[in-house]
């Protein structure tokens, strides 16, 4: 099962490999002594010896090690050997050596796409797609790199490029948020935690880690058999200080434009946070937006200081952080009576859009909310929750997706009452649950997509919809010429 999806522009883990030292093409896993991110405990005493053969092997030890291998032998391109081949056969090859480093390389024309999913093992995971697009055939080729193990079901996640690096932060059952370094592979802890009990840890400017912590005596952090249900045991799911953390689980994730460092993050505990990764902790909470569970964040991309949420008490907030007593300045109203906030996206300075569980996406003026009146409505699905993205390279497309596997795109840009249908496809994908749009412009009008299927799937809706390509031909995606 698939819960969220996202894109890595083109090029970002490269140049992020580069930014901090390391040859662009190739992919270094994380020294396993390295303090803040130990697999397992381990004495500090160098003198000590060896544990003799007939001991009991450390089962941490063993968990690591049967991971990395795990996560070795999926991040295999179509042309490698089989997965069965026998490594210690080729650990003295520097031809098999040289083809694995090129067959795992990120390079400058790859796309990465993050999917939060739990497997049928019940296992969640955090798994990384590399995603090449072969031009002038349109041709894809899509397969997972690497991959993260979760310590409990996702059920957010979103993408920073801070400081030229390449951070992906996963929200879980827990109340704690994990931000993971996509460069980093074979690792079984993330670069930091936020919400963390006595975490200090951030993310420099520079891509160092500063006044790292070891959390692999964090009992949030060993991998436990979750219930079948998705949660994990509640004993390890209460946070060390509500003033720190959330207390309940993380739902909505949103990295800010402009300021890469700044995270929004809606919680079951019907609040939302504000989290600056330079300094590893929780810069502002707001308390009283909502009276339940907050489903959905977004920073405001045309006012660098606004946000909107949305939440299970069927309200929005739009919210200036400059403003003295902002939490209790925010705008607030009511989207339905009868639906949940599913999604929130920005169209413009002053345009919100929220979607909810019933199918509705509705649009608001920021400006003119005195009546809660929606500048107009649709319903692409009905009786369904919506799940829907704006194109960035691609001024008002709206592409909409929920449960009945469909696609559906519009022009909210249109002068028309009521933003028109422009085309339908089924996404060959099953339900969809979470749908992202393409960030660059070499691929504006594709999007990726997934759900219960727990199937990754990339549409480009201008090879997939001719109405899609003449409708909106012309309007700044290079791909459109």
């Amino acid at each position: 099962m698939i819960t969220s999806v996202r894109w890595v522009p083109r090029g970002h883990a490269a140049s992020a490999l580069n930014s901090r030292g390391t040859h662009p093409n190739a992919v270094e896993p994380r020294a396993p002594a390295a303090p803040s991110f130990s697999g397992s405990s381990h004495s500090s005493n160098e003198s000590e010896p060896e544990m003799a053969s007939d001991e009991e092997p450390d089962v941490a030890e063993v968990m690591a090690a049967n991971a990395a291998h795990l996560m070795h032998n999926r991040r295999r391109r179509p042309s490698q050997p089989h997965p069965e081949t026998d490594d210690d056969l080729l650990a003295d090859d520097p031809e098999a050596d040289e083809q694995e480093q090129q067959d795992t390389a990120l390079l400058d024309s790859d796309w990465l796409l993050l999917s939060a999913a739990q497997e049928e093992d019940e296992v969640s995971v955090l798994e990384v797609y590399v995603y090449e697009h072969e031009e002038p055939d349109h041709t894809g080729n899509l397969y997972v790199h690497h991959d993260y193990i979760l310590p409990a079901f996702p059920l957010c996640c979103a993408y920073s490029h801070y400081a030229g690096q390449c951070l992906a932060a996963v929200g879980t059952f827990l109340p704690t948020i994990d931000v993971w370094d996509l460069t980093v592979t074979d690792t079984l802890e993330p670069r930091l935690q936020l919400g963390a009990p006595a975490s200090s840890a951030s993310v420099a400017a520079n891509g160092s880690d500063a006044a790292p912590t070891n959390t692999a005596s964090n009992p949030q952090r060993r991998r436990r058999r979750q219930q079948p249900n998705g949660h994990t045991p509640t004993a390890a799911a209460q946070p060390a200080s509500s003033d720190t953390s959330h207390a309940l689980a993380v739902l909505a994730l949103d990295f800010h434009a402009q300021q890469a460092e700044y995270l929004l993050s809606g919680s079951a505990d019907a609040t939302v946070r504000c989290w600056d990764l330079s300094m590893g902790e929780c810069v502002a909470t707001y308390r009283t937006l909502h009276t339940d569970k907050v489903q959905a964040v977004r920073w405001n991309p045309h006012h660098a200081s606004a946000f909107a949420s949305g939440g299970f008490d069927r309200h929005a907030c739009v919210v200036d952080v400059r403003q003295a007593d902002a939490e209790h300045r925010a705008q607030r109203w009511r989207t339905s009576d009868k639906y949940d906030v599913e999604a929130i996206l920005w169209a413009s300075e002053h345009a919100c859009l929220v979607s909810d569980e019933g199918g509705w996406v509705s649009a608001y003026d920021t400006r003119a909310l005195g009546d809660h009146t929606p500048v107009w409505r649709l319903r692409p699905h009905p009786k369904r929750p919506v799940a829907m993205t704006l194109c960035p390279t691609v001024p008002g497309m709206l592409v909409t997706g929920s449960t009945d596997a469909l696609l559906q795109v519009y022009d909210v840009q249109s002068s028309a009452a009521t933003p028109p249908l422009v085309a339908s496809t089924n996404a060959q994908a099953g339900p969809i649950f979470s749908l992202v749009a393409c960030p660059d412009s070499a691929l504006g009008l594709a999007v990726v997509c997934g759900g219960p299927d727990g199937v990754l799937t990339v549409v480009d809706l201008a090879e997939n919809q001719e109405a899609v390509r003449r409708w909106f031909h012309g309007r700044k995606s290079v791909g459109m010429s």
